[in-house]
């Protein structure tokens, strides 16, 4: 089990677990459970890399999580994100959970841009954060 502190991975990225970045980077928080994917891994959570690319005539970096799915240093506390808004993916997985489709997602939030492919990119992610914790509990 992870605790309290700070993880550095790669010697790229410095992570503390419901803590913050430390080494000069940015402050921001990540959740638990981007922690115990593994670099490399299909829809791996952890990505080494600042991206920062111009969004609405404005910066805008983020780690990749995915083609859809980001962290970015700011914005909604550092939890996961869908690329360009500030819908976290728990209320998406916390919807379908509830019963929404897809496709009612898709409707109900049509401002964010979010599709059907960003939603199975989340569900992918989710099911890979919990098999790695499963795993690693197991170990």
């Amino acid at each position: 089990m992870l605790d309290k502190g700070c993880l550095r991975y790669e010697a790229v990225t410095v992570i503390a677990v419901g803590g913050r970045l430390s080494g000069g980077l940015p402050q921001w928080s990540v959740p638990r459970d981007i922690l115990l994917m593994q670099k490399g891994q299909v829809g791996a959570m952890i990505a080494s890399e600042l991206i920062t690319q111009e969004l609405g005539g404005e910066p805008y970096a983020y780690y990749s999580l995915g083609e859809y799915v980001v962290v970015a240093p700011g914005i909604c506390g550092g939890r996961p994100t869908f690329k360009g808004t500030r819908l976290e993916v728990h209320v998406v997985l916390d919807l379908i959970a509830a019963g929404w489709s897809h496709e009612r997602i898709v409707d109900e939030f049509c401002a964010s841009g979010i599709t059907t492919a960003a939603i199975a990119e989340a569900l992918h992610l989710a099911a890979n954060a919990l098999r790695s914790t499963s795993e690693t509990i197991a170990a």
